[in-house]
């Protein structure tokens, strides 16, 4: 089994994803690339050694930047894509259950829809101004 870190599985597939013209992929998997190298304080991390723990560190570290939740389910279905990735090239052994305890979901963190009734009134608005524009002019 060849030896592989989390750092050389990303960057093989973040130049996959450039050569495809995949290039929103390839900046969130550079990203992940990039926050996680930080949080490890750049030193390669080998994926037999990524393990439920150093996941939950790395979550924490994520929600202590601030980072929503939706971000952190990003970065860590990236890191999960590499690890089956290393997997099926057969460069790690499969742990069942390594992602159970981090948060890899979506939430709703903000409304961003206007409810029909706002929708109502803006109409509404923009209606009375138009008449008064033209009955103006």
């Amino acid at each position: 089994m060849k030896e592989i870190t989390l750092q050389e599985m990303l960057s093989t597939i973040i130049g996959e994803l450039r050569e495809n013209g995949r290039w929103g992929t390839a900046h969130i998997y550079q990203s992940t690339l990039n926050v996680f190298s930080a949080f490890n304080n750049y030193r390669d991390l080998h994926l037999r050694k990524l393990n439920p723990a150093v996941l939950k560190r790395f979550e924490m570290h994520l929600r202590q930047r601030d980072c929503s939740w939706n971000t952190v389910s990003t970065y860590m279905k990236v890191i999960r894509s590499a690890y089956n990735r290393a997997v099926d090239l057969r460069c790690v052994r499969y742990t069942p259950r390594l992602f159970e305890h981090v948060y890899t979901g979506t939430k709703a963190d903000k409304k961003r829809a206007l409810e029909a009734s706002d929708i109502g009134t803006l109409v509404v608005i923009i209606l009375f101004s138009a008449t008064t524009i033209l009955s103006a002019g």
